[in-house]
């Protein structure tokens, strides 16, 4: 795709331009760097909630300190906002180790919660949902490739009904 020629810069132009406009504009994403590209730019262009399901927050992606100001701004710039983190691997102790969690574990808008194996053995897919019109999608878990789209209801519905079946069907991660 066109997406994956652009340098960084231009790629996170373009990221940054269609959260901004939030138009229902589609992005590709075929590296680590592109994915924390996005994740930023979701965290930013948040309004109420982010949910997120992932393998176990990557630090390469979540641990990037753009990702943490967006995510630390987003919790504390608007009332009632709320990040629900759903992991398939991880224990309590990523609480201490894991920079994102480490730097928003005093925040009240913060929720964390662990799959159990059946649900992890049965999904295929990780995905963040922003609000109610964006998200980010990795068809493949196994594969870093995946695509977002800003502004668009259809989507990020369907994933957002999924991740909120999941995320009643999981266990709260404590910190030790």
């Amino acid at each position: 795709m066109a997406d994956y020629n652009l340098s960084l810069d231009e790629y996170r132009d373009r990221v940054y331009d269609l959260a901004r406009k939030r138009k229902g504009g589609l992005i590709f994403n075929g590296s680590l760097d592109h994915s924390a590209i996005v994740v930023e730019h979701m965290f930013a262009c948040a309004r109420r909630e982010v949910a997120l399901l992932t393998g176990s927050l990557n630090p390469v992606v979540y641990g990037r300190e753009e990702v943490i100001r967006e995510a630390r701004d987003f919790l504390a710039s608007v009332e009632g906002a709320r990040i629900r983190i759903l992991l398939e691997e991880g224990d309590s102790y990523i609480w201490r180790f894991h920079p994102l969690l480490r730097e928003l574990h005093p925040s009240r808008g913060l929720s964390v919660r662990i799959e159990g194996p059946a649900i992890r053995d049965h999904f295929m897919a990780h995905f963040m949902v922003v609000d109610d019109d964006c998200y980010r999608l990795e068809e493949d878990k196994r594969k870093v490739d995946a695509y977002a789209v800003f502004g668009k209801n259809q989507g990020s519905t369907n994933l957002k009904n999924a991740f909120n079946q999941l995320w009643n069907h999981s266990e709260v991660l404590r910190s030790p």
